[in-house]
This record gives C-alpha cells, structure tokens and sequence, in this order.
C-alpha cells in the first residue's frame, strides 16, 4: 500500500468519529473508547464502577449499591466528572450522579479533556466540540480531529486528495496553521496506542509526507524544536 495512504488510514482510523458508519456507530466506537460488551465490570473512577447487567450497562458505588441504573449499550470511564455514554445508538454524557449533562443527540462523543469534548452529529461526520455543560461552543466544520491536550486539539481538513492537520485553541481559533500531513503513526499498537497528535510538556509530533516520513516536533506556537 502507498505509505502515504497508509498513513491517511491510521490516522482516519483513530479518529472514532470519522470510523463509524450509520448503522454500526455503536459496535465500532464502543471497540475503541468505550468499555468493551465482553467485560463484566470494570473500574472507571475512584468511587464507582461500571458493570454490565442482561445486556445494558450502569454504574455502582463501593458499596456494590447501583448508583446509575443499567440502560446503557455502552459507556465509559470518568473524565473531568463526566463518562460518555450511549443510549437507544446515541451519545450523550452524564455526571456521577447519572445526571444527563450533554443531551443524546450525537453519532460520537469523546473523552472530555480542557472542558470539551468533540462530536459528530447528522450523519455528516464533521467534528465539532462540546463543553461540559453541553453547549456547542465550537461549531462542527473540521473533517477530522483529535481530543484536546494542554490547551489544544489537532484537526484536519480534507484537501486535494490529501489532508492537513493543524491545532485550535479551546475558543476554535486556528492556533497552529493547518500544514501537516499527518499527526499520527503506528507505534506497535492499536488506536489510541500511537504516537503523535497529542501535545505533552508542551510539545507534540506531526509528521510531513515527501519521498519519506518527516516527524517534526513542535510547540504550542507551531515553531520547530
């Protein structure tokens, strides 16, 4: 295969949004970010756990009492006070509580990380952010994407049969130039065992595609270090 297809592939296929066709959503993101049918119970933050009961999924305490009743198809661990579930095939969040905090109205939802998390909706497969009280505070116009990390997220546009990845800040604002080719290769894993696409200490891999693979390491203003 091409290797700058390849690449293409391995970065569409850990972006879950982008992975997950109408009538199978569930089963394929579920595989990847949310906690798998095949596992009983599972601990997913300091004082609850999910467990799974005739096919649905809840929550209980330490004390074994339920907490989040069992009608889930799927569900996650608890990120900043928040898990993503689905509900009747779609997503939505709720608190410790099992309060519905962002509404089920959505084809994916991820892990909240700096207070947004980001979705899909209508079928279109465009990627857009929703914060922690369930508004949309960045509108959904990027053909892919990637969880925030310190402050910022990659996304990525399609563009003349190829595509470019730059980063936004939290307000959606173009912090780094949309000019990559990817921001994520196979690092002798599955998605989300991968490296690039995510900053740390305040840098991040992204990768430009010529005769060969270029990494690159960058700050949170783009420049090369």
């Amino acid at each position: 295969m091409n290797l700058f297809k390849k690449l293409l592939i391995i970065s569409m296929s850990s972006i879950l949004a982008l992975a997950a066709c109408a009538e199978d959503r569930v089963t394929t993101n579920k595989a990847q970010s949310l906690i798998p049918a095949t596992i009983n119970t599972t601990q997913v933050s300091d004082s609850l756990t999910a467990s799974k009961k005739e096919g649905k999924w809840g929550y209980t305490n330490t004390a074994g009492k339920m907490v989040v009743p069992y009608k889930y198809d799927a569900v996650s661990d608890f990120s900043e006070g928040l898990a993503v579930v689905v509900h009747n095939d779609m997503y939505g969040a709720i608190d410790t509580t099992g309060r519905t905090v962002v509404p089920f109205k959505y084809d994916h939802l991820g892990n909240f990380s700096d207070g947004l998390a980001l979705f899909t909706k209508d079928g279109n497969g465009l990627i857009g952010f929703v914060d922690s009280k369930g508004h949309e505070t960045i509108e959904p116009v990027w053909d892919m994407g990637l969880g925030f990390s310190e402050g910022l997220a990659a996304v990525g546009i399609t563009l003349d049969g190829g595509y470019r990845w730059g980063f936004i800040d939290t307000t959606g604002k173009v912090a780094i130039k949309l000019q990559y080719d990817a921001v994520y290769i196979e690092d002798g894993g599955e998605p989300p065992q991968i490296s690039g696409g995510y900053f740390k200490d305040g840098v991040v891999k992204v990768y430009k595609i010529e005769e060969q693979i270029k990494t690159i390491v960058i700050d949170k203003l783009g420049n090369v270090v």
